[in-house]
């Protein structure tokens, strides 16, 4: 089970380093990508926001372009570190991944905004592909060898023990009252 753990892991980090590289040496195409749809996008939530979008000179169409190289860079840098802490086991790497994952099929495949402009089963498709691996992305942690883990337990069952007050310990004793001690030396012997 473990070493099936450690190639989904793998398998997730490949993933992610490649679409980051990717987006360093093909940077043109994700630049083309992203341009033709920021209008569309951009549109489609001012509508769904009002006007206070439109008083932003930076996100308008015109202005967004110059920022897009950036963009597509600072994606490409997360991917491929984050890629690399996944393939390490870094569970809070799996959740970034995630949460970028969720913004960028939000942006690029919502089947919402550009139902006129794609095939919309290409995109459901698309859609369903991501979440399996935003899935995939919650379940990233490290391999805990069984040993470390029953020592672990071990461990933390022996502070317990300390911290619990001592109770007084119960003693098999019987009281015999004053008066009938005579008695019950009488009986004894």
């Amino acid at each position: 089970m473990r070493f099936s753990k450690y190639i989904g892991r793998i398998l997730l980090a490949i993933l992610y380093v490649h679409a980051g590289f990717s987006q360093f040496f093909h940077q043109d195409s994700y630049i083309h990508y992203v341009n033709i749809r920021y209008p569309v996008f951009y549109a489609y939530a001012t509508n769904l926001i009002g006007s206070s979008l439109e008083n932003i000179e930076t996100l308008k169409p015109a202005n967004f372009i110059q920022y897009t190289p950036n963009i597509i860079l600072a994606f490409g840098i997360t991917q491929t570190l984050l890629g690399f802490a996944v393939g390490i086991g870094i569970q809070k790497a799996g959740y970034f991944l995630a949460f970028l994952t969720v913004i960028i099929t939000g942006y690029a495949h919502n089947p919402l905004i550009y139902s006129k402009q794609v095939d919309i089963d290409r995109e459901y498709l698309q859609i369903i592909f991501n979440i399996g691996i935003i899935g995939a992305l919650f379940l990233v942690r490290k391999n805990k060898s069984s040993k470390n883990l029953n020592a672990k337990n071990a461990t933390e069952s022996i502070v317990e023990e300390l911290k619990k007050p001592e109770q007084p310990q119960q003693q098999n004793k019987v009281t015999i009252p004053q008066g009938n001690a005579k008695k019950a030396k009488g009986k004894a012997l």
